[in-house]
């Protein structure tokens, strides 16, 4: 999804309902659209209190989770609309945990 995003912009914006997470970017190339279903192959689970959405800039979120795909397949996220974005992996061996947070654009 991050792959497909740099392609036309450089923001991502994440969208939260109780049945699917959607990761979207929007740029004068045109747009990128990925859906990932609450019970699909991608999401191992998926909690939503409230519709969320926010919006990142990719290179930022690139950079995360380049560095956590070496450590781990799985990561942890939690979002509100327009708060920062947590992100929560941990590797078994060598035992390392890491919380990352980053803030939202606001206005785009």
């Amino acid at each position: 999804a991050i792959r497909d995003a740099e392609l036309v912009s450089e923001h991502i914006k994440f969208v939260l309902n109780e049945d699917v997470m959607k990761i979207v970017a929007v740029g004068d190339m045109g747009s990128a659209d990925n859906e990932f279903e609450k019970n699909g192959d991608e999401l191992l689970e998926l909690k939503v209190e409230e519709t969320a959405a926010a919006t990142f800039t990719l290179s930022y979120l690139r950079e995360v989770f380049g560095v956590l795909k070496n450590l781990t397949d799985v990561v942890n996220i939690e979002l509100s609309t327009d708060m920062p974005i947590k992100i929560e992996a941990a590797a078994p061996i060598p035992n390392i945990e890491a919380t990352l947070y980053l803030a939202p654009c606001i206005g785009i």
